[in-house]
């Protein structure tokens, strides 16, 4: 029998002396501490014929198999009792009584035992615990995992191990049950032709120089529908630096791809549209600061990053002001017109719309469309020139009205008075006084004669019969004549071989020519003077030159009909009248007419 107590002191005294944290169990509560504890050596008595027997089935049964070392010390030497021990789940015996030096290693011994065990199950719950993470990163990834094994030198082999996850396979498609080999072919087969090649080349640059490995390629699926994926992987190296394996994963990316093509779809359609757009599309900061500007000008390069008030003088700027801050505080759209610097140089006229880009409910950014109004504010301009000539012409019109009227008034309408109360009064003494009634019969005849008289000088005037006779050349040869008698030196040159000419262009050469006249007599003070028709080509020139005190045609007041009515006259003929003149150096006013014949003439 083996003293206990005795054992108990010798053992405890000895783990004190190996740094080891040790108590003693009643062998009553030997249970009940086993189950509550968590011990890594224990040792213990065997004691036949069932003692140590049913110590060790307790200490088994509550601690779980091979956590602790158990050692029995024991007294006996045979060995069916050493087996029997050695099956109830003793992992050494002590001799006992034993030396202090035996007792000593073979304590030493069993502490290392139970440490070392005790490490060693640590490191496999880690190790099970990795695992067990693995599994479940596996099976959540969204992503494919693959393990490449490296055999010697040469990874490019259809036979090369790869490990595939079971999300890999789903990806192409692959069930559990499907058949897809653990080796590269069953990757490789399955690249798209004008990607094979890259993505071989992209493993072989990683495993053999370390070059990054972060491509994206296209796979076939079991359907035969090829996809699009992104590959990482990471080459893991061994203490001769040689490449023994390489794991990554794998991403199915198509619908990003796709979403991707129909954006670049979208966008360049977008760009297409803008960049050939007839307005100028700029987007701008709520600022003013221009961002983008669809033209490819280098000037338009240039505005990048500048101010659209740079392009504007100061009386336009208020007019850009207000209509970004009118946009930035109700939100809604914009529209003025402005005189710019256009791209390229020169100034230009826009209609310009603006309208918000918001981010988030706040206005980022500003984008202006501006037409090119130019043309038809040229247009404008000159309807409203012509406007004004009509106008002006039609204010002419009614003044020789008014002109002819003063003189029908003061002139052939008292003559005919005149003549007719003659008449009268001779009728009325025909009989009483047959000698006055000769003379107021005598006397209305003279002033119904002198009213004949003024009647055709009126009407030479408004259109000389001359005219419509013998044609222009005539006619202005009738008008020097007229005017001969205020200006005493005025002739008339001509070499116009055309023939008689429509009666439109007639009228208005004769009329020019009669305000020119006019005009000399009235302003210029010239006693010398000179009426040129000359035929050059298919143009018919009127030129009337003065020797007189002349003008300063800028100086010239709009309300002076004279210049403004010959001007009229040839813009109505698609022509224009130049006049040339300065302070004391007389005048001349030149016209060219388009040659349009009469075809009343040419039939005839």
């Amino acid at each position: 029998m083996i003293d206990e107590s005795e054992l108990r002191q010798q053992v405890l005294a000895e783990l004190v002396r190996l740094g080891v944290e040790a108590d003693t169990v009643p062998s009553n509560q030997v249970d009940l501490r086993v189950a509550s504890g968590n011990y890594q050596l224990m040792v213990g008595a065997w004691q036949p014929p069932d003692r140590g027997l049913s110590w060790c089935q307790v200490i088994r049964e509550k601690c779980p198999p091979r956590q602790a070392i158990l050692v029995l010390a024991t007294d006996s030497t045979a060995v069916e009792e050493l087996e029997q021990m050695f099956d109830s789940g003793a992992d050494d015996y002590l001799p006992w009584p034993a030396p202090t030096g035996v007792l000593r290693v073979r304590l030493r011994v069993a502490v290392e035992r139970a440490w070392n065990r005790a490490r060693r199950e640590q490191v496999e719950r880690q190790l099970l615990d990795s695992v067990e993470r693995f599994k479940l990163a596996v099976h959540g990834a969204n992503d494919g995992l693959w393990d490449l094994l490296v055999h010697g030198t040469v990874w490019h082999l259809p036979d090369t191990e790869i490990w595939y996850s079971c999300r890999f396979k789903e990806l192409l498609g692959f069930g559990q049950s499907d058949d897809f080999p653990p080796v590269l072919a069953s990757w490789e087969s399955r690249l798209h032709p004008d990607d094979h090649d890259r993505i071989i080349q992209a493993l072989d640059a990683h495993i053999c120089r370390r070059e990054p490995y972060d491509v994206e390629y296209r796979l076939r699926t079991k359907s035969g529908r090829y996809r699009w994926f992104s590959a990482r992987g990471q080459a893991i190296s061994n203490e001769a630096a040689h490449v023994i394996r390489m794991a990554g994963s794998l991403r199915d990316i198509t619908n990003a791809k796709e979403a991707e093509a129909r954006l670049e779809q979208s966008e360049e359609k977008w760009r297409s549209l803008v960049e050939n757009a007839p307005e100028i599309v700029v987007l701008t900061d709520p600022d003013g600061t221009i961002r983008y500007l669809n033209r490819s000008l280098p000037t338009a390069l240039e505005s990048i990053g500048k101010s659209i008030y740079e392009y504007v003088d100061d009386e336009y700027r208020n007019t850009i002001l207000r209509a970004f801050d009118a946009l930035m505080k109700t939100g809604e759209p914009q529209s003025y017109e402005v005189e710019s610097h256009a791209v390229g140089g020169g100034n230009a006229w826009y209609t310009v719309r603006i309208g918000p880009i918001r981010q988030g409910g706040q206005i980022v950014s500003v984008v202006l469309l501006a037409t090119n109004i130019t043309q038809r504010k040229i247009v404008e301009n000159q309807l409203q020139r012509e406007r004004d000539a009509l106008r002006r012409l039609l204010d002419l019109q009614e003044r020789e009205r008014q002109l002819v009227s003063y003189e029908i008034h003061d002139g052939l309408v008292q003559y005919l008075t005149a003549g007719l109360l003659h008449l009268e009064a001779a009728a009325g003494k025909s009989e009483s006084m047959p000698t006055a009634a000769r003379t107021d019969y005598q006397r209305g005849v003279s002033l119904l004669r002198e009213a004949l008289d003024e009647g055709r000088r009126l009407i030479g005037g408004l259109r000389p019969p001359i005219l419509d006779e013998r044609g222009v050349v005539e006619s202005l040869r009738y008008l020097v004549s007229e005017f001969q008698h205020d200006i005493p030196d005025l002739k008339f040159i001509e070499y116009a071989p055309c023939g008689r000419l429509a009666p439109t262009l007639e009228i208005a050469i004769f009329r020019i020519a009669q305000e020119a006249l006019s005009n000399i007599r009235k302003h210029s003070g010239a006693k010398r003077a000179q009426v040129e028709l000359l035929q050059h080509g298919e143009w018919l020139r009127l030129i009337v030159r003065d020797w007189g005190k002349g003008f300063d045609p800028g100086a010239v007041r709009e309300d002076r009909y004279g210049l403004q009515g010959i001007r009229q006259r040839a813009r109505l003929l698609g022509t224009r009248a130049i006049t040339d003149s300065k302070p004391g150096g007389g005048a001349a006013i030149v016209v060219d007419f388009p040659i349009v014949l009469d075809p009343a003439a040419e039939r005839d």
